[in-house]
């Protein structure tokens, strides 16, 4: 490019940004479909992600049309959860579940049988110490993937206790 980013239009340094994130999700997401087993869960905030994986994921913002028409008496149920997921991601202060409380609910109640977890954080964000740190291949300046390890290897009694979110 004739001009360095720096002096770009904002307008074009934020798409530049928003294409290195797509970039670096979608990195991610082929990693997982080459490493992961399909039974792994991903909780990640978009739904490119199930598509490029062809990995569960637990919500995301898009998911939002496929329930409004075709099975809005589930909606709010959907927006529960999907509120749940951000806040447990995202470095949200008060009252929400922790990413191992909400977790532990999910393999308690929608996700059974899941095998695998893995959470896909932005890498400014500060994970808790329980989770193992992917590999970056790919990815690593915007985002980080973490494999959530189950009960037995979380090294911290309470990791998965959910018993104040049960039913939520």
């Amino acid at each position: 490019s004739f001009l360095p980013e720096s002096r770009k239009p904002s307008y074009v340094r934020k798409h530049h940004e928003r294409q290195a994130q797509r970039d670096e999700m979608r990195a991610a997401a082929t990693w997982a479909r080459r490493n992961t087993p399909r039974g792994a869960v991903f909780l990640v905030e978009t739904g490119e992600f199930r598509m490029l994986s062809r990995r569960a994921i637990v919500a995301a913002k898009e998911d939002v049309d496929v329930f409004y028409y075709h099975a809005p008496d589930l909606l709010n149920e959907w927006f529960d959860l999907y509120t749940r997921q951000r806040n447990a991601i995202g470095s949200a202060s008060g009252p929400y579940p922790t990413l191992g409380q909400f977790v532990g609910s999910l393999k308690q109640g929608l996700f059974p049988q899941a095998g695998e977890w893995y959470v896909l954080l932005r890498a400014r964000d500060k994970p808790p110490a329980e989770l193992e740190l992917v590999e970056p291949t790919g990815w690593g300046r915007r985002y980080a993937l973490y494999r959530i390890p189950p009960a037995s290897n979380a090294g911290r009694q309470g990791w998965w206790d959910d018993s104040e979110w049960q039913g939520r």
